[in-house]
């Protein structure tokens, strides 16, 4: 598993900074249903590659998973998409919430597709991403992607 060690979290990133990739912040706490966490790239060291291939940034989120972040009611918009990895079968629920309150469901993800979001973050203090597998977890090769903090 990464480490997020030197990594700030997104509350204490400096004010200079207007657009930060999740995956290069500290998680308050995160944990996968299998492989451990991962920053930009999956449990074998590999590139994320989702439907519409590999991303640049991304969170491995193996089902079961779930990374907390604290943002300080610092930031604004948070963008990305959340898909079954090209490895793997699922399939997976994902879902966003805000200060513990679910502000974004994906529906059911099958393999192939990705499910975009854009949410307005202004005033929250915590974002939980979560992803649950809907048949157990055998292959739920799940992962964020592109997921971008701004202010």
């Amino acid at each position: 598993p990464d480490k997020s060690d030197g990594k700030p979290t997104p509350a204490a990133a400096p004010d200079t900074v207007k657009s930060l990739p999740l995956s290069d912040t500290a998680p308050a706490k995160a944990s996968t249903g299998y492989g451990g966490v991962h920053y930009d790239r999956n449990d074998a060291g590999l590139p994320l590659l989702g439907p519409n291939g590999p991303a640049a940034h991304g969170l491995w989120a193996h089902a079961n998973s779930s990374f907390t972040y604290d943002l300080g009611g610092k930031w604004s918009t948070f963008t990305g998409n959340c898909a079954l990895l090209q490895s793997g079968s699922g399939p997976v629920l994902a879902t966003i919430a805000l200060d513990g309150r679910t502000v974004w469901e994906s529906k059911v993800i099958k393999p192939g597709v990705s499910k975009p979001f854009t949410l307005d973050l202004k005033g929250a203090t915590t974002l939980t991403l979560t992803i649950e597998g809907q048949r157990g977890i055998g292959s739920a090769h799940s992962a964020w992607l592109e997921p971008l903090l701004q202010r």
